[in-house]
């Protein structure tokens, strides 16, 4: 959701998540996975505190992995979107228009 802040739905987004108890922690880092709980780590005041958490779910940074190779040795494919590189959704929905245009 990080292109959000940049849309008019940004606001209402953050209101409806608030009302639904979920919590923003910008300046903070994983220090320890506990399986149920995690404890975070404050960047700015070098503090740690616990929170109560059924799952973990990592949001790591792009990155395009070719494994078409293995999978697909011998047949024609084609790569649009992330599959091709790191990108936003835009540019993936041209391409897909493009290559459907082209077939």
């Amino acid at each position: 959701g990080k292109e959000l802040e940049r849309t008019s739905a940004d606001a209402p987004l953050r209101r409806r998540l608030a009302c639904a108890g979920v919590q923003v922690f910008c300046e903070h880092g994983i220090a320890r996975w506990h399986g149920n709980r995690v404890t975070l780590h404050n960047f700015l005041t070098q503090t740690e505190h616990s929170l109560p958490a059924s799952a973990l779910v990592m949001a790591t940074t792009n990155q395009s992995f070719d494994i078409f190779k293995e999978i697909f040795d011998k047949k024609t494919t084609y790569r649009i979107g992330d599959a091709a590189a790191p990108r936003q959704a835009p540019y993936a929905f041209y391409e897909g228009r493009q290559l459907g245009m082209s077939l």
